[in-house]
């Protein structure tokens, strides 16, 4: 079993919930255990249907998707069923045009991949106070 790097002052029951969804599977894993040392209780999905499933299940404090694998489509699915989500989007240089869709969809943020990491931390945190 995994152990979990908590904060000091974070217990297993108040950590924040973050839906991490992308199909490239390095990406994933990758934010996913940075979120996780960073405190975040992190829950993975690999497409739009499944984290549509997975936000409706786990009602994350903040989904980050890849506008690559439908993310637009399943962000307006998951406005639908929770107009209060907090969802950023993600993805890779040249998908720029899918910004303003983003944002008319109520994303709350738009970030490239080739963010660093510790930037990426940044505005979440940025986000979700």
């Amino acid at each position: 079993m995994k152990r979990t790097k908590i904060k000091k002052d974070q217990s297993q029951s108040n950590r924040k919930k973050i839906l991490v969804v992308d199909d490239a599977e390095h990406f994933r894993m990758k934010i996913s255990r940075t979120l996780d040392d960073a405190g975040y209780k992190v829950f993975q999905a690999r497409s739009g249907i499944e984290a549509v499933h997975a936000a409706n299940a786990n009602r994350p404090d903040m989904v980050i998707m890849d506008v690559a694998i439908n993310g637009l489509d399943a962000l307006r699915e998951i406005k639908a069923l929770d107009p209060d989500a907090r969802i950023i989007m993600i993805s890779r240089l040249g998908q720029e045009h899918s910004i303003l869709d983003a944002f008319e969809s109520g994303a709350e943020d738009f970030l490239l991949k080739a963010l660093d990491v510790e930037s990426m931390l940044s505005e979440l945190s940025r986000t979700l106070t």
